[in-house]
């Protein structure tokens, strides 16, 4: 296996609306999702470039950047912006042996899902619910999703792990879709 590069940073902070995006939020949305992920790609390229095994890129994306909400407008967009970013890289650094690919995670339990003020809790504020049923809501009425649950870290790391592996030589300027279901897209 080649050098390896996984992009996983990420902050989602959901507002009430569109509007309540401050700039600052927006700003530091996309300084954390986008700007650091470039800088860290940019450092890590000459030394993924020259090695002779190759190398392989893999951008945690979200299902947000092609199923967008407007309280979270700013996530949604600065993760479309890393799909446009990974696309690039493909066909800039294929002829090097360098390949670049997204997964995209719909929901997933992570620490981060429950803890105090995680997406749980902001789901709750935002439907007026307990966590629990919060979670239920989005996952039967608001995306619908046919899996009935949210993805678990060990799923999405395992696509990753694919990703990375010898086994998808061939895979570059793909995205890969984690999400129970919910983009359901041709």
């Amino acid at each position: 296996m080649g050098l390896c590069l996984v992009n996983n940073a990420a902050a989602l902070t959901s507002r009430d609306s569109f509007a309540a995006i401050d700039d600052d939020q927006w700003h530091a949305t996309f300084e954390l999702n986008l700007h650091a992920v470039v800088r860290l790609t940019r450092t890590v390229l000459p030394v993924l470039s020259k090695n002779a095994e190759g190398g392989s890129i893999v951008h945690v994306a979200s299902e947000a950047a092609r199923l967008p909400d407007a309280s979270i407008a700013d996530y949604a967009a600065s993760k479309a912006a890393l799909l446009s970013v990974s696309k690039s890289l493909a066909a800039a650094l294929g002829p090097v042996g360098v390949r670049s690919n997204v997964v995209s995670p719909g929901p997933t339990r992570t620490a981060l899902f429950d803890a105090p003020g995680g997406f749980a809790d902001q789901l709750a504020r935002r439907f007026d619910l307990s966590p629990a049923e919060a979670v239920d809501r989005f996952i039967r009425m608001e995306r619908r999703l046919p899996t009935g649950r949210i993805g678990t870290p060990e799923e999405v790391a395992g696509v990753i792990t694919y990703l990375l592996s010898p086994l998808a030589a061939q895979v570059t300027g793909a995205e890969w879709a984690i999400d129970g279901g919910a983009l359901r897209q041709l």
